[in-house]
């Protein structure tokens, strides 16, 4: 019988997502086809499941950023929001 193992790597809404053993534990790496390398929290996780929920999370995150940031660009160039209003609503750190 054979055992069935998980993936280190599989693609998720656009990228590449990387499930890395780290120790005792497991991290993530979350890759962008126009971003070189990997992009993290700079966490750990006691179990691969929990890096792989964690780096899914980092990825819709960021997903949900990048919309946000294109529909408010269009906003600002269509001068319905003021650069004020613009940098107020992108301040997400």
């Amino acid at each position: 019988m054979m055992l069935k193992s998980e993936p280190n790597r599989m693609p998720y809404h656009g990228w590449l997502l990387e499930v890395i053993p780290y120790g005792d534990s497991f991290r993530f790496d979350a890759h962008h086809p126009s971003v070189p390398g990997g992009m993290n929290e700079g966490e750990t996780y006691n179990s691969f499941a929990a890096a792989l929920v964690a780096g899914r999370h980092f990825i819709d995150r960021e997903v949900a950023i990048q919309a946000l940031l294109d529909v408010l660009g269009t906003l600002l160039e269509d001068e319905k929001i003021s650069c004020d209003e613009y940098w107020s609503l992108t301040c997400f750190y």
